[in-house]
C-alpha cells in the first residue's frame, strides 16, 4: 500500500568494555557506485516486497550500495517504526521537490540522487542502474576512529567551493523486527543497511560523531559526496568497522 502526503513548503565488533581508541579499517570505494536510497516503512505493507528486491539486487552486485531510510508518517496508522526518522522523511521530501513531484509515497527509491521510482519496480530500477553516471574523487583520505560507543569520522580535506556536499550516514548492516501492529502485524521484517544517523559536512567542519546504541552490532559509516544544485551523488566511501 502506498501512503501519498501533500508536499510541504519549504552507515568493527567490540564489547561494551572496549574502551581503547582504535583506528578503524582503511575505507574502500565503489568503483563504479549506484547508491539506491529506498525510502521505507514497518508499517507500509508494500515495503517489505521492495527491501527483499532491493536486498537481492545489492547482494548480487558488489558495486550497488542499498541505504534503507525509515520515514516516520507512517507511524501514526498503528505501528512506530523502531528505524523511523524525521530527518530521514525530510530528506525524502527535498528529493519530492528536486523532482517536481506532487507527494512523497514508500516504498520510493532513488538512484544516485538522479533518478526515481517506486521501490518495488524492478525493471525501473534495473533501468536506471545501467544508465552513465559521472565519477569523481572528492572524498579524500577519511578515517575512522572509535572509543567505546563512540565512533568519529575524520575528513582531511572537504571540497572547496559551493559545487559539492557531502553527507556522513552511520548504517546498521541488518535487523530483524517483530511487528505487532498495523499493516504488517504478525510479520519478521528482515532489513539491510539501515540508516541510523545522519550528518552533513562542509568546508569547515570535516568531523562526524556517531554514538553505537548496541557496540556488539555490525555498523558501517558511508559518505556521500553529491552536487548541490542537482544533488546528484558523485563519490561513494564505506568504511567498515
Amino acid at each position: 500500500m502506498k501512503l501519498f502526503l501533500f508536499p510541504l513548503y519549504i552507515c568493527f565488533v567490540c564489547t561494551a568494555s572496549c574502551q581503547k581508541t582504535q583506528n578503524l579499517d582503511a575505507p574502500f570505494k565503489l568503483t563504479k557506485p549506484v547508491v539506491i536510497e529506498l525510502f521505507t516503512s514497518q508499517g507500509c505493507s508494500s515495503c517489505p516486497p521492495a527491501e527483499e528486491l532491493l536486498a537481492e539486487m545489492s547482494d548480487k552486485d558488489t558495486n550497488i550500495l542499498l541505504l534503507s531510510f525509515h520515514v516516520d508518517y507512517w507511524n501514526r496508522l498503528g505501528w512506530v517504526d523502531t528505524f523511523s526518522n524525521k530527518s530521514f522523511t525530510e530528506r525524502q521530501y527535498m528529493y519530492g521537490n528536486l523532482f517536481g513531484l506532487q507527494s512523497v509515497y514508500t516504498p520510493q527509491v532513488v538512484i544516485n540522487g538522479r533518478y526515481e521510482t517506486v521501490g518495488s519496480n524492478k525493471k525501473n530500477i534495473a533501468n536506471f542502474i545501467n544508465r552513465k553516471f559521472e565519477y569523481q574523487n572528492i572524498i579524500a583520505n577519511p578515517k575512522l576512529v572509535r572509543q567505546g560507543n563512540k565512533v568519529s569520522l575524520l575528513i582531511d580535506n572537504i571540497p572547496l567551493g559551493n559545487k559539492y556536499q557531502l553527507a556522513a550516514l552511520l548504517v546498521k548492516k541488518e535487523a530483524a523486527t517483530q511487528i505487532n501492529a498495523g499493516e504488517n502485524e504478525g510479520l519478521l521484517l528482515t532489513h539491510k543497511n539501515i540508516v541510523m544517523d545522519i550528518k552533513q559536512l562542509n568546508s569547515k567542519n570535516g568531523k562526524a560523531d556517531f554514538v553505537l546504541k548496541n557496540t556488539r552490532e555490525n555498523y558501517m559509516v558511508v559518505v556521500l559526496a553529491s552536487q548541490i544544485d542537482k544533488e546528484e551523488i558523485n563519490d561513494v566511501v564505506v568504511l567498515r568497522f
